[in-house]
């Protein structure tokens, strides 16, 4: 329970016994003395009752004696305890559980004699200081005891009763309130008359309540039902108030709840589940400083927001994120636009698109870096308004809105972004098609997996080289290349396939053609393990994109849609397996304990729902044809999407299915293709198969359309992403054609067409995922190899800076931290990361000598020390002369135009490969 709550004293009698002095009454058994005695009534009683806390059980001794030695047997509920030979024995006894108990001591002598002594325990759990209505006025003093597991429950609250059904106690719920809708099995119940509803969360009917004779009420901290609860306890039924005010609190009363239900087991398991995810979110937040919080403003509507001693403030926390209305207070207030404005969130979340529709036509809000730069996200109100199990996916949703905040990387992990293939990107991609590159041409074969990112560097596998290339040298391989230059680092021949590798921990995880999941280091190509998983790789081999999520690696084999699960260094852990063959690029996703997959049982296909902890099927949604892609998971709304082959005669087409009970939510006719749908701001964008060459936006809630595209001309192979509004595929034809589309209008931003030359023997096919990571597009064409498109001006963009205000840069070559002020050329900068998403360092290697801080990395491109090319900067070219001083020391003016640009001393902004324009505007500190 919470940590300022005190436990029942539990006082132990256990008493030293001298057998020679027992006094008190005998029992004559074959002629033998036989005494006995326990610790709490302290005399031969073998009917008696125990007060056990909930934290503790209560230990008891008992005793029995004779003239005669035995050898004593001791039982409690007719299982063996204890043995001992003598005259006499005792058995110290613990109590974890209430309940009714039969212990006895039974004597065996050496002529098959045989005596017996018994005691019936009556253990009550008594329950007190650990329920929070005795925090309540009038009930200080209030407790109840139980000596049965209740066998009907009334639940006040809808976060209580996803609490009783998440232990594993929904079998004895009988009534809940009009609110409570999870999980699913409640409203079910609630369909077929099995639970009753007792009224709304704050108008409980009490005869309703009452009528239903629970032995147990279970309520959230609502002051507001005061009366009613002050009915229920004088008519003599047992309350229990919950009363949260942080994330802790949460567990401690999951595992409370556990005891009291005789539900520990699974409470227990619960518990460790949560806390191992928990953990998991505290690992990658890390040792975050104050001011490295993203600032976050989290609402209800109307400006009403939680503060300090709130969980959803701990939520906030726990996600990495500075709670900004912490600092007004406790509990939920209304906050003014002018405080919040003050504040100046980086982030805002709202539990519904009303709420987040009022903030963006707010015109005292324009201003907000969270509203400039899009950062306004919707969360279920269900699952971060609710203390209950859920608090967790809340946890792991607001860091998923953090995360670049964060830790802004250069990192694109995994096919299409993240563990839930969502191919929602951070930042911003190209706006024109300015190609940066094109890879060697070792690289030249053909390309159906997608490019990953990580750290400066970029790594793909080729396979089938020399299908109708040209080029020379073209090798199956796996490549890693530097992001900026397409230069090759390393190379290795003996890794090459179609899957998309996953990232994490420095090593690489892949599917290769031969059936294995290998395991690379990315540092130098050498493979650390290779596992055979596909017994019959046919020409696909693996073909499937590895999953990294939760420290585990996951990966489907497709002859047999079998899920497998690898820990890091190897070890496959556990499997599931459906049997049949399925779609050989078909790719696993996951989130919270689910994961979701293709699979095919003796020639039904379905998409599979196995839970992580048990490896067992949580659900599975049967399909006429065979799963495409990977699933999309939409975790704010708990929906998965995913397609289904099109074959004239079948039902085929789009579904979205309940993430909890695999109900389906609603489906469309959709000729899909070889990729999976990308899902941004609540719609899913799809291309078609080559019957459609269409790419279609839907509403991802309910399916309708929004737009169509029908120019594509071929079919749509390629996963897109979404970044800043804009969504990236490419069309697998002869004349290969990457795209650009406006993800509100569907119209062509821009496009690159690979013109196949006559004569050629194969094509120019796109049917690579692309990936999108500080500013650059990089997407993989058969027998071209793959393709970096950047924009020379990779961000432009107004920022506000404000006087008197100074912000914090560390210094990555010594680790120095320093105050600058946010009016200067860096300060500038700085704000530009924050709004465009990418990352800066500086050095402070001129600092002693002349004060000075230079930037020595944007966007991961990094300054070179062989060639002297460098980040330089200049304000309002090409009017004013170039600044001959520090960027930490330029002070800027209202209306400047601060110009960082990439080069040697003969490049300006005019001629340089990478420029960032920075409009800024200089305001006067909020009073």
């Amino acid at each position: 329970m919470r940590k300022s709550r005190s436990l029942i004293v539990c006082i132990l009698l256990i008493a030293s016994v001298f057998l020679l002095q027992l006094a008190g009454p005998t029992l004559a058994m074959n002629g033998d003395n036989i005494s006995q005695w326990n610790s709490v009534t302290e005399d031969t009683s073998d009917h008696f009752s125990v007060d056990i806390c909930i934290d503790k059980g209560r230990e008891v001794e008992f005793v029995v004696s004779s003239n005669l030695s035995y050898t004593w047997i001791w039982l409690v509920n007719e299982e063996e305890i204890k043995e001992s030979e003598g005259t006499s024995s005792n058995l110290s006894y613990v109590f974890e559980e209430y309940g009714i108990y039969n212990v006895s001591a039974v004597g065996k002598g050496e002529n098959e004699s045989a005596e017996c002594a018994s005691w019936n325990v009556t253990v009550s759990l008594v329950i007190g200081k650990e329920n929070d209505l005795t925090e309540i006025e009038g009930f200080e003093n209030y407790t109840f005891s139980l000596s049965k597991r209740p066998k009907r429950i009334v639940s006040l609250a809808p976060s209580c009763t996803e609490t009783l059904f998440a232990i594993g106690a929904g079998e004895s719920v009988v009534g809940v309130t009009s609110f409570c809708n999870y999980p699913p099995e409640v409203v079910n119940k609630v369909n077929n008359g099995e639970i009753e509803v007792i009224g709304g969360y704050s108008t409980p009917d009490i005869d309703k309540i009452t009528h239903l004779n629970p032995d147990i009420i279970v309520a959230a901290h609502n002051p507001g039902i005061g009366d009613v609860i002050s009915s229920l306890v004088e008519s003599g039924y047992n309350v229990i108030d919950l009363h949260s005010t942080d994330i802790e609190d949460i567990i401690d009363e999951i595992r409370f709840m556990g005891k009291v239900l005789k539900c520990r087991d699974n409470a227990t398991n619960l518990v460790n589940e949560l806390e191992n995810r928990l953990e998991r979110v505290k690992e990658k937040v890390g040792p975050l400083e104050e001011e490295e919080r993203p600032r976050v403003f989290y609402t209800c509507g109307n400006f009403w927001t939680p503060g300090n001693d709130t969980f959803i403030n701990d939520v906030i926390s726990a996600a990495g994120g500075k709670n900004i209305a912490a600092n007004y207070g406790s509990g939920y207030f209304q906050i003014s636009p002018v405080d919040l404005t003050e504040e100046n969130p980086q982030v805002i979340i709202c539990p519904s698109e009303s709420t987040r529709e009022q903030i963006l036509t707010d015109n005292q809000l324009c201003t907000l870096n969270a509203v400039k730069y899009g950062r306004i996200y919707v969360i279920n109100g269900d699952i971060i308004c609710r203390p209950s199990a859920r608090i967790v996916d809340a946890v792991e949703t607001v860091y998923g809105y953090l995360d670049m905040l964060i830790k802004p990387t250069m990192c694109y992990p995994t096919l299409q972004y993240n563990a839930q293939r969502t191919g929602d990107v951070p930042g911003k991609g190209p706006v024109t098609s300015s190609l940066l590159w094109q890879s060697p041409n070792e690289t030249h074969g053909c390309i159906q997996a997608g490019p990953v990112v990580h750290d400066g560097k970029m790594y793909v596998e080729t396979w089938y080289s020399g299908m109708g290339g040209e080029d020379s040298g073209e090798t199956n391989a796996l490549f890693c290349l530097d992001v900026d230059s397409g230069e090759i680092v390393w190379m290795n021949e003996a890794v090459f396939g179609a899957s998309t590798a996953a990232i994490s921990d420095g090593r690489l995880f892949i599917g290769t053609m031969n059936g294995n999941i290998t395991s690379v280091n990315t540092a130098n190509g050498e493979i650390l393990w290779s596992k055979k998983i596909e017994a019959n790789p046919s020409w696909y081999g693996v073909a499937s994109s590895p999953l990294v999520f939760n420290e585990m690696i996951y990966v489907l084999s497709f002859s047999d849609g079998t899920l497998h699960a690898f820990s890091f260094d190897g070890t496959e852990q556990w499997n599931f397996s459906t049997g049949g063959q399925i779609f050989c690029y078909s790719s696993p996703s996951a989130y919270g304990d689910k994961i979701f997959f293709a699979g095919n049982d003796d020639g039904q296909h379905a998409l599979y729902c196995v839970n992580l902890s048990s490896h067992e099927e949580v659900w599975k949604f049967t399909t006429e044809t065979e799963i495409r892609g990977s699933p999309t998971i939409w975790t704010e709304e708990g929906m998965v999407f995913f397609t289904t082959r099109y074959m004239y005669t079948k039902e085929y087409g789009i579904y979205a299915v309940n993430i909890t009970s695999g109900e389906e939510i609603w489906h469309k006719k959709h000729k899909s293709s070889w990729a999976s749908p990308a899902l941004s701001n609540g719609k899913l964008f799809i291309g078609g198969s080559s019957a459609d060459t269409t790419f279609y936006c839907y509403n991802a809630k309910n399916g309708s359309l929004i737009w169509e595209n029908k120019e594509m001309g071929g079919a749509i192979d390629s996963s897109p992403v979404v970044a800043d509004g804009k969504v990236y595929f490419g069309t697998s034809e002869v004349d290969g054609t990457v795209y650009a589309l406006d993800a509100t209008s569907g119209l062509i931003l821009w496009n690159y067409t690979l013109y196949t030359p006559l004569g050629f023997g194969g094509g120019y096919n796109v049917a690579s995922h692309p990936a999108i990571t500080n500013c650059t597009l990089f997407i993989g064409v058969d027998n071209i190899g793959v393709l970096a498109f950047r924009d020379s001006v990779f961000w432009e963009g107004e920022v506000a800076v404000t006087k008197n205000t100074t912000v914090n840069v560390t210094a990555h070559n010594s680790g120095e931290s320093y105050g600058i002020n946010q009016t200067t050329a860096l300060g500038a900068l700085d704000a530009a990361a924050e709004a465009g998403r990418f990352n800066y360092t500086v050095s402070d290697e001129w600092y002693a000598s002349w004060g000075s801080l230079t930037v020595d990395s944007i966007a991961g491109k990094k300054n070179d020390p062989v060639t002297w090319d460098g980040w330089l900067y200049w304000v309002n070219y090409p009017d004013d002369p170039m600044p001959m001083v520090g960027v930490n020391l330029y002070e800027v003016k209202d209306g400047d135009v601060v110009t960082f640009y990439y080069g040697g001393m003969s490049t300006t902004p005019d001629n340089a490969p990478m420029v960032l324009k920075i409009h800024v505007h200089v305001q006067s500190p909020v009073l």
